[in-house]
């Protein structure tokens, strides 16, 4: 078990827990004791579904029930809409109580429980709604990815590959070197995987500028994952980012994509999804991280060295998604 926590590792005693519902309070206290005496539990539906205002008012008035006070920690046990909500009701209960995560999924573990950031969705839009509220410690039980199923595995896998490509061509080699991401393979790097986010995230905690590199790939990315939810057949958080990467691979940088590239094909181990470009592109337009109505991607001129902020036109779009459709 690892702890990366602001307060030394010190162990905070939340006053109420807010779990996915699939893992009770004696699975998780039989992984974490030290949440033994924890007086209230509150199994939360996991899923897109929780992350929105009715998902929030469920917390609101579960935390009204408990009596949650200023200054008193919440904590949320489960993926990454779990830490995502609980962050954001959290952030805005009584304006701010303090919050802890124990993230469940390999997702959370190395990106979504990390850097603050809240989030929900709002009119088929993903993370369109959110607020910045560092929790006061991520707790990491590695434990529980051993009955994590496959695809959610890879689909964490995905963003591990995303903090290597920014990072370092150290980290990448050690990732690139992974042909099957299992459990075995990958429970070396959380930690190294971790660290390459804390380290963006506390030189750019808001975003302003060097943290904007955390979204390589999530641009198409969030576009396909919203599109799949809108027609009924979602796909994977990470995969998409997979997919997002691929693109941007192509589209910003051909000199390291035929080297790249082939890595993600073996990883990814299916078709690009057949999704014609001109569906995609509205839901890019209205990503959260643009500058107006000017859709804003990362590239990479190398790998350890990403550029943000480059501005991206609808035909450069549609012309590299139908390459890659091609291939």
């Amino acid at each position: 078990m690892e702890i990366y926590t602001k307060l030394n590792h010190s162990i905070i005693l939340p006053t109420s827990v807010f779990h996915d519902a699939r893992f009770t309070r004696d699975v998780i206290v039989a992984r974490y004791p030290d949440w033994m005496d924890v007086p209230h539990w509150v199994p939360l539906e996991g899923g897109e579904g929780l992350k929105s205002w009715a998902g929030v008012e469920r917390i609101w008035a579960a935390m009204e029930r408990a009596g949650i006070g200023r200054g008193q920690p919440v904590a949320a046990v489960g993926g990454g809409t779990v830490t995502d909500t609980l962050g954001f009701a959290a952030s805005t209960w009584k304006r701010g109580v303090p919050v802890l995560f124990m993230p469940t999924t390999l997702v959370g573990m190395v990106d979504a429980a990390h850097g603050g950031k809240t989030a929900l969705n709002f009119h088929g839009f993903k993370n369109i709604l959110g607020t910045h509220h560092a929790p006061e410690a991520v707790i990491v039980v590695p434990e529980w990815l051993e009955s994590l199923p496959e695809q959610e595995l890879r689909s964490g896998w995905f963003e591990m590959v995303k903090h290597a490509l920014i990072s370092s061509p150290r980290a990448w080699d050690r990732v690139a070197a992974i042909r099957t991401p299992t459990l075995e393979a990958i429970a070396p790097l959380i930690s190294e995987s971790c660290a390459i986010k804390l380290d963006i995230v506390e030189q750019d905690p808001f975003e302003q500028g060097l943290r904007k590199v955390l979204n390589f790939g999530h641009t198409v990315g969030h576009a396909l994952e919203a599109w799949s939810n809108a027609k009924g057949n979602p796909l994977p958080h990470g995969v998409c980012v997979g997919y997002g990467m691929v693109w941007a691979l192509r589209w910003g940088s051909p000199a390291i994509a035929d080297d790249i590239i082939p890595h993600f094909e073996n990883w990814l181990n299916a078709d690009f999804p057949r999704v014609p470009a001109a569906e995609l592109w509205p839901w890019m337009v209205h990503d959260k991280k643009n500058s107006g109505r000017e859709v804003r991607e990362v590239v990479l001129d190398a790998v350890g060295a990403p550029r943000w902020d480059v501005p991206l036109k609808e035909s450069e779009f549609v012309e590299t998604w139908e390459h890659v459709l091609r291939a």
